[in-house]
């Protein structure tokens, strides 16, 4: 009796680590499925993300070609028509100039002229040139700059290259003038880059401008040494609070001058230098 009443029993025990079994191995199968999804959408999202990416730097190697192309055209205008100025929009991309080429994402372009423009240029680049007398005509200068960068312009008396300097920069430059005594009102207006400009005034950073980096601010201080005509031009750097003296220049006329101001001090050397071969 003993042994018939213990064989449901072990029956049932049977029956019960069956099921078991059979629970855990689908158990398993479930969380299978479950990393086999995730593994999957992990590759699916990854393929697309990269397909998305190739197309997207695709998009913008083409655009830059197309800004490149396009200033070139623009450039080649404006050498041929002085006193015109010019606008277009480089959109997203950033223009980067050298001494002896501008560049957007691995495209460039040869600059062949005395071409005067900051190291980088974005949003909507002005372009304008302006002849250049030696004494006679030798070349034209091209000038370009953007609504990204702000020129402040900071003097101590209107004397008579302050005058001939101001007129002969164009109105749709982004130009701030201040006298020398109300430089505790410039206020940082959060453009990409500011270049400080100071005339007949010991440079020096105003307050409102040393928070922001390095890199974004520059400013050159203008020497005059024979009237109008002739003089220096100092470059100095942002460095913390203060403006650290990098290099000194000269600058033989106003269309020089206007060059030195507004260019990185590398492009205006360079450029003054390919002028000069034109004589």
């Amino acid at each position: 009796d003993c042994i018939k009443s213990s064989r449901p029993e072990a029956r049932a025990t049977h029956e019960l680590l069956s099921i078991q079994r059979v629970g855990k191995r689908g158990a398993v199968d479930v969380q299978f499925n479950w990393i086999f999804v995730l593994v999957a959408g992990a590759v699916i999202l990854l393929f697309f993300g990269s397909l998305i990416y190739k197309l997207r730097s695709s998009s913008e190697q083409t655009t830059a070609v197309e800004v490149v192309s396009s200033l070139d055209t623009l450039l080649t205008s404006a050498r041929v028509s002085a006193g015109t100025i010019q606008n277009t929009s480089l959109g997203s991309i950033t223009v980067g100039f050298e001494c002896n080429a501008y560049t957007a994402l691995g495209s460039s372009q040869g600059i062949r002229h005395a071409i005067f423009a900051p190291k980088s240029l974005s949003g909507q680049a002005l372009l304008w040139a302006e002849q250049w007398q030696f004494p006679f005509h030798v070349t034209n200068f091209l000038y370009i700059s953007s609504n990204g960068l702000r020129s402040i312009l900071v003097f101590s008396e209107k004397d008579s290259l302050f005058n001939s300097l101001v007129s002969e920069l164009p109105d749709a430059l982004n130009l701030d003038i201040f006298p020398e005594e109300r430089m505790r009102d410039i206020r940082d207006h959060k453009e990409l880059a500011v270049r400080l400009i100071f005339l007949g005034v010991e440079p020096s950073l105003p307050q409102s401008l040393r928070g922001r980096k390095d890199s974004s601010v520059s400013a050159v201080r203008i020497t005059p040494q024979q009237g109008e005509g002739f003089g220096r031009v100092t470059y100095y750097r942002k460095e913390g609070a203060g403006l650290k003296m990098h290099i000194s220049l000269y600058y033989i006329d106003l269309p020089s001058l206007v060059a030195a101001l507004i260019s990185d001090p590398d492009v205006y050397e360079c450029s003054m230098q390919r002028a000069f071969e034109s004589l």
